[in-house]
């Protein structure tokens, strides 16, 4: 995961900001009320400094996108969701943030 300048790729911190947003996708996905698919949709990155060495992805808002899964097994048409997901080095400054956009779409019957 480690570039020719002795920091993170660009595609690693990408990768664990989608997975940052994904799991609790998936742990939402599982107790919906219907079968919702996910799918990511769009990626915005803005990199602040180097990532050297360790680094964390954090997601927060598990609320929003709790309230998007039940609005699609509810609905018939896609719901979107913009989770943002903040890169971190090991002493806590920012590195990265990142925009990942979400659809959930209630499978057919």
């Amino acid at each position: 995961t480690q570039n020719p300048f002795r920091s993170t790729y660009f595609a690693a911190q990408a990768m664990a900001a989608e997975m940052s947003t994904g799991a609790p996708a998936l742990v939402l996905l599982q107790d919906a009320p219907a079968s919702v698919a996910m799918l990511v949709v769009g990626l915005r990155a803005r990199y602040g400094k180097k990532l050297v060495g360790p680094g964390t992805f954090t997601f927060e808002d598990v609320a929003g996108m709790k309230a998007a899964v039940e609005r699609a097994a509810a609905s018939d048409e896609p719901q979107a969701l913009t989770a943002r997901s903040t890169g971190r080095d090991a002493a806590g400054a920012v590195v990265a943030e990142f925009e990942v956009d979400w659809s959930f779409r209630r499978r057919s019957r």
